[in-house]
């Protein structure tokens, strides 16, 4: 039987990640204003042909020069920058982003102690810090979403009032979302009720 591998990680690896998913989401929250430079990748690697590789490579700043001590290669990641770049690899150096880019502009930075990750073309994102988020509500929150909630709704005649009036406001096939139903009747609408 072959041995699985574990899947617990260092304490080092994880201040390495958690420092990464703090560089990551200030650079998101900032678009990447003010905060990296763009370089191109060096003139002796050939450029990557993949529809997802950069051109350019972003460098936070000269004092995280030298062999990175986390690499990222062969993934998709979304920096999230002004021009919403997609890169291949990311290097990481003293818990921050040293560089974003291509595989072989990376790869220049990879030194003997630089432990190597093949994502193997998954997506790498931003880290997201939030003590609180209902990821779903915010999916749900772009074309016609409506608060079914008092003081507006309280009956389902109210609720079917509301709905009728979304609808009549609503492009032929968009979808009407509603949330918030705590309806005086004590149950949830069926189709019977909202169908016309």
């Amino acid at each position: 039987m072959k041995k699985q591998p574990s899947r617990r990680i260092t304490r080092r690896q994880f201040l390495i990640g958690a420092g990464a998913t703090l560089v990551g989401t200030t650079l998101a929250c900032n678009r990447g204003r003010g905060i990296a430079t763009t370089v191109s990748a060096p003139t002796t690697t050939p450029t990557p042909t993949t529809a997802h590789s950069p051109t350019p490579t972003i460098t936070p700043t000269p004092s995280l020069e030298g062999p990175a001590d986390l690499v990222l290669l062969n993934g998709k990641v979304i920096t999230v920058d002004a021009a919403d770049t997609i890169a291949q690899a990311v290097a990481i150096k003293n818990g921050r982003i040293q560089a974003v880019g291509s595989d072989e502009a990376i790869r220049a930075l990879v030194g003997p102690e630089t432990e190597t990750v093949d994502l193997a073309g998954r997506s790498l994102t931003p880290g997201l810090i939030d003590a609180h988020n209902h990821f779903q509500v915010m999916g749900l929150m772009n074309g016609y979403y409506v608060p079914l909630m008092p003081p507006e709704v309280r009956t389902l005649a109210e609720l079917q009032a509301k709905l009728q009036e979304t609808v009549a406001q609503t492009p032929p096939g968009e979808w009407v979302k509603g949330y918030y139903l705590g309806l005086a009747e004590g149950r949830l609408p069926t189709r019977h009720d909202l169908d016309p």
